[in-house]
């Protein structure tokens, strides 16, 4: 295998894994709502709502960020141009 093929095969296992990632989030989601609900009708009691809808939150927030939802890296262009907003002079900040 070459370098490029590697490459092309580990992208494509990563967008799977995102993929799954956020459709599992959903499901997590959506458990959480229904643990919200049955609290609200009173099927379930108070304390073991609350523990289930803890561990669901935990699950749902660690499949987000296994699918990438929490990068915050900036991106930011050698050439980019930010207006200076004390001046208000209308001038870039060059």
């Amino acid at each position: 295998m070459t370098r490029q093929e590697v490459r092309r095969r580990k992208r494509k296992i990563r967008r799977v894994i995102k993929n799954v990632s956020c459709i599992l989030s959903i499901f997590a989601f959506l458990g959480m709502l229904g643990t919200a609900g049955s609290i609200e009708l009173d099927l379930v009691p108070l304390g073991q709502g609350a523990i289930r809808m803890f561990g669901f939150l935990l699950i749902w927030v660690g499949l987000l960020s296994l699918g990438g939802a929490f990068n915050y890296q900036e991106r930011r262009n050698q050439n980019e141009v930010h207006s200076d907003t004390v001046t208000g002079s209308g001038r870039t900040g060059r």
